[in-house]
């Protein structure tokens, strides 16, 4: 009896739907409006408590101002328009509104007539010219500075290199900045500072796009410019460069200033983006009154009437103790942000796993560069080999600058075998011609500890009438003659793969020339592959990190060529001492 089946307790039997017909056509009328209410309701609740950033709107009494002078406008449209049908039509007693017919009414008070007609006509004549100015004119320029500062903001910013790229992991501070400035009861000049490579362009770049989205008018402006003490008008210097942007759409220098008015004074848009306060008023003869011109020119954008919206970035120098403006430390990216960063080049077969312990192992977060030099190879399949060279592939044993080098590497030697920018037309000789004029320049930049390097240290032929090229700061001449006669052998190599010497590198007149490359060649074709930026006759380079890792490729021969001089000084000691004291000298010789 313990093995027979019992039956079940409880019996599942199917009936019709209890709602019924009525009530399941009304559920399913009613489920794709619950389904908007709950997405919005979700969306509200992941984005309660974020800070975001305001619209730039005008002001109230710009507004007030603007709907009088339309109402003036049409008023003086409807008077010309009745004057001409009155003319055409109504010529013998005039159009009557009404009882009132103007024309019969100024018949008996004619100078009364006459004297409000002179006095409101002018009235009516400058609200329309503004109507159209701000309609047609004004519009025009806008919308032309606004799709170049959305579409293009890494042309408008002057420090950007061709390596920046769309910024993630920024929102946030960008979104606080522009509040700020957007109010103007607590808007105060902010200074982003950061170390080299820390993103402090490609945030200013992002910056420039936020607010362009947001109803403003950046003006990025570059203060590396700036060398003179007078010039240093933040105000002045965006008023110049807002010109120069906006010169395809405007008329005439009138018409420009015009416009800079009404956005800068009536609609109070323009917010100023500055970048490399580090660099300005770098020379020697204002070294003691550099740090007060600074700090009085950024007190004075405060104490203007419509305070300046202002925005600086800068490295950490002496300037910025004591100053009137909000100083904010920009902090690296979190691993997340620059893990999604490199990861959305590639395809979504791409295993992101090893490409999270490459972003965290080399600290990718740290650098922007970093990042977008990751972006290229993986866009490309060229950034597992940078964890798989040794076999072993295990990233923990890695050292972070192991990782960063073979990172650089492995971008230029995409870019010398044409995987990055394929566009350029020229082969892979002349990209590694390129590349090694571009490192002889940074290696001299290095010596003088600045990023511009004259051309002229390589071709005394575009030093000037004198046939010299112009000494820079703390420039060796040693340093520049051994990094010349380097380049010379490279590009003799290079020509010649026996490992002839071209002649130009012997003899007294040492500079290094080739007759299929010179250095004002290897300037514009490594400014097109976003190395540097030309500028007349000499060269700026964008990315301290670039600048550091070519300029290392150089620095070989240095060390050879001063253990060679210590070595010539060495032995000629050695034999002026052995003709006095032989002890001495065998002393010398086994040290």
């Amino acid at each position: 009896m313990s093995n027979e089946l019992r039956p079940p307790k409880i019996q599942i039997t199917q009936g019709s739907r209890e709602g019924g017909v009525v009530r399941e056509s009304l559920a399913f009328l009613r489920r794709p409006i619950y389904a908007w209410h709950w997405r919005r309701r979700n969306r509200w609740l992941l984005r309660r408590g974020v800070i975001h950033a305001h619209h730039w709107r005008n002001p109230p009494w710009n507004k007030i101002l603007v709907v009088v002078l339309w109402i003036l406008s049409l008023l003086l449209v409807a008077w010309v328009v009745r004057s001409a049908v009155t003319v055409m039509w109504f010529r013998d007693g005039g159009w009557s509104w009404g009882p009132y017919n103007p024309d019969a009414g100024c018949t008996d008070i004619v100078t009364s007539c006459e004297a409000v007609n002179g006095i409101a006509m002018p009235v009516l004549l400058l609200a329309y010219s503004t109507v159209v100015f701000l309609a047609w004119r004004l519009l025009r320029v806008r919308r032309y500075y606004a799709r170049q500062a959305r579409e293009h903001p890494e042309q408008l910013v002057q420090t950007a290199g061709s390596l920046v790229d769309k910024v993630v992991g920024r929102d946030q501070v960008c979104d606080a900045i522009m509040n700020n400035l957007h109010d103007r009861r607590v808007r105060r000049p902010h200074v982003i500072i950061g170390n080299v490579g820390t993103g402090k362009t490609a945030l200013m770049v992002h910056l420039t796009e936020r607010l362009a989205a947001s109803g403003a008018i950046p003006v990025p402006i570059r203060l590396r410019d700036v060398q003179r003490e007078e010039d240093l008008d933040f105000c002045e210097l965006a008023r110049k460069r807002f010109g120069e942007i906006v010169a395809p759409v405007v008329t005439s220098g009138a018409e420009q200033d015009r416009v800079w008015r009404w956005l800068r004074r009536s609609s109070d848009r323009v917010v100023v983006v500055a970048d490399g306060l580090d660099e300005a008023l770098a020379g020697r003869e204002l070294a003691g009154l550099r740090d007060n011109a600074i700090r009085r020119a950024i007190a004075q954008v405060g104490e203007e009437k419509v305070a300046l919206p202002l925005v600086i970035a800068s490295r950490p120098h002496d300037p910025l103790r004591g100053m009137q403006a909000a100083i904010s430390e920009l902090e690296p990216l979190s691993d997340e942000a620059a893990l999604h960063y490199v990861a959305r080049a590639g395809t979504w077969r791409a295993d992101l796993k090893p490409i999270d312990r490459l972003v965290e192992a080399a600290n990718m977060a740290e650098s922007p560069l970093y990042l977008q030099i990751a972006k290229d190879l993986h866009a490309r399949d060229l950034l597992e080999p940078v964890w798989s060279d040794d076999g072993s592939g295990q990233l923990e044993t890695h050292d972070r600058w192991a990782l960063r080098e073979s990172l650089l590497n492995a971008w230029f030697d995409a870019l010398i075998d044409g995987v990055i920018h394929p566009e350029l037309p020229i082969d892979c000789d002349t990209r590694s011609a390129v590349i090694e004029f571009v490192s002889a320049l940074a290696c001299i930049g290095l010596a003088s500890d600045s990023a511009r390097v004259s051309l002229g240290k390589l071709d005394p032929n575009l030093g000037g009438a004198n046939g010299h090229a112009p000494r820079e700061r703390g420039t060796d001449e040693e340093w520049v003659e051994r990094t010349a006669r380097s380049l010379g052998e490279r590009m003799g190599q290079l020509q010649h793969p026996d490992g002839y010497l071209c002649p130009s590198t012997t003899g007294s007149d040492i500079h290094a020339r080739t007759p299929w490359m010179d250095v004002r060649i290897a300037a514009t074709w490594g400014t097109r592959m976003g190395l540097v930026h030309e500028s007349g006759d000499e060269v700026r380079f964008q990315h301290s990190i670039i600048q550091a890792y070519l300029g290392s490729r150089f620095l070989g021969a240095q060390l050879r060529g001063t253990t060679s001089a210590a070595s010539r000084a060495q032995q000629a000691e050695v034999t002026d001492t052995s003709r006095r004291t032989p002890g001495r000298a065998a002393h010398l010789a086994r040290r």
